[in-house]
C-alpha cells in the first residue's frame, strides 16, 4: 500500500505542449516543400521554448522535457534547411531568367525577331495581336498572324532601345531578386532588368519569366510579359 502511494506521489503527466511540440517539429519538414509552411517550424519552435520552460517550472508535475528539446531542434534544423534550399533555389530560377531575358533582348537588338518570338510564351506572342475591331471579323490567317505579331515586334519600345543601343547593349537586373510564385505546374518570377549603353539613354524594363513545363526535363524559361518602367 505505501508502495502504491508513492508511485502515485511520483506520477507525471506528461506535457501536452510537448507533444504538441514534437509533432510540430516534424511537421516542420513542411517547410523544404513551400515556403509558406516555414509558420510550422516557427511555431514548433515557440511550443518547444514554452514547454520546456513550463517543465522546468513544475518538474514534480510534468514530463516531456526531451520530446521539446526534440521538437526545438527539428523546428530549427528544418526551418534553416528549407531557407536555405528557398535561398538556392530562388538564384537558380533568377539566374534562368536572366539568362533568358539578355538572349532575347539581345536578339531584338540584332533584329532577329522571329527567332526572338521563340522564347515568348503563346501568351506573350498573342499579345501582340490586336483584337478584332468587329466580333464579327473573320479571323487572321497564320501568315497573318506571325507579319501582324513580327510588325508589332519591331515596333515595341524594348526593340528599339535595344537597337537604338547596339553593340554597346549592356543588360543589367536590379532591385532585390524575387523568389519563384507557382503556377499550376509551372512557375512564373517578376524581375526588372535595366538596359543601357553608349547609344542612347537607359530604359528600366519590368519581365515576367513563366516556366510553363516545368515538371518536363529540359524546362526552358520563357517570357510571359514585358513592359517598359516608366522614368520617375
Amino acid at each position: 500500500m505505501d508502495s502504491e502511494l508513492e508511485t502515485a506521489d511520483h506520477y507525471r503527466r506528461l506535457s501536452p505542449v510537448a507533444v504538441i511540440a514534437f509533432l510540430g517539429g516534424l511537421l516542420s519538414s513542411l517547410a523544404l516543400v513551400s515556403s509558406s509552411f516555414w509558420i510550422v517550424a516557427v511555431l514548433a519552435a515557440a511550443f518547444s521554448l514554452f514547454a520546456i520552460w513550463q517543465i522546468e517550472q513544475k518538474p514534480e508535475q510534468l514530463a516531456g522535457a526531451s520530446l521539446a528539446r526534440w521538437g526545438l531542434v527539428l523546428a530549427i534544423v528544418l526551418g534553416i534547411a528549407a531557407y536555405a534550399r528557398n535561398a538556392v533555389t530562388t538564384r537558380l530560377f533568377n539566374q534562368q531568367a536572366e539568362q533568358t531575358v539578355t538572349a532575347w533582348v539581345e536578339m531584338l537588338s540584332e533584329g532577329q525577331l522571329e527567332d526572338s518570338m521563340q522564347l515568348l510564351t503563346r501568351k506573350a506572342s498573342m499579345s501582340l495581336i490586336p483584337p478584332p475591331n468587329s466580333p464579327d471579323a473573320p479571323p487572321p490567317t497564320a501568315e497573318q498572324a506571325r507579319n501582324t505579331m513580327l510588325n508589332n515586334l519591331g515596333g515595341d519600345p524594348v526593340t528599339k532601345r535595344a537597337q537604338q543601343l547596339g553593340e554597346t547593349l549592356r543588360i543589367e537586373p536590379f532591385g532585390e531578386p524575387l523568389a519563384p510564385v507557382a503556377k499550376g505546374s509551372s512557375r512564373q518570377l517578376s524581375a526588372a532588368y535595366r538596359l543601357s549603353g553608349e547609344g542612347g539613354p537607359a530604359m528600366k524594363i519590368a519581365v515576367v519569366v513563366a516556366w510553363p513545363q516545368l515538371n518536363q526535363s529540359g524546362s526552358l524559361a520563357l517570357i510571359e510579359q514585358w513592359r517598359v518602367i516608366p522614368e520617375e
